[in-house]
């Protein structure tokens, strides 16, 4: 699986100073070395969704008794109409785009056409 870092650099600096600014570095030190998991893309409503894999592991009991679940949606919405989706240990979980601008409509729109799994043969 390709990092954030590598598949969405330009989303990456957009999203590293709007979190930076707002006192959430620690957020944009975990996309830059979240795996892609999947990219979806919904012509109809405009929107995409890329699903993040956190390389920050569970421990035993975080895992078996607390268990990972959606904790809050943080807002980077100056550059792009985005959220990123953050579970209960502040990891993150995703990134919910909408309208995005054409290039990177286009973008996320043949990724999620031609490979729902980003995951290298």
């Amino acid at each position: 699986m390709d990092t954030f870092a590598v598949l969405f650099p330009e989303l990456l600096s957009a999203f590293t100073a709007e979190l930076e600014a707002s006192g959430n570095s620690y957020l944009s030190n975990e996309l830059c070395a979240s795996a892609v998991r999947s990219v979806s893309y919904d012509a109809d409503a405009d929107a995409a969704v890329i699903a993040l894999e956190s390389p920050r592991q569970l421990n035993v009991v975080e895992r078996r008794v607390i268990g990972p679940r959606y904790e809050q949606s943080i807002p980077v919405s100056r550059t792009y109409m985005a959220h990123i989706d953050v579970d209960n240990f502040d990891r993150a979980m995703g990134i919910e785009i909408v309208s995005p601008p054409p290039e990177l409509r286009a973008k996320l729109s043949k990724l999620a056409a031609s490979n729902q799994r980003l995951e290298r043969p």
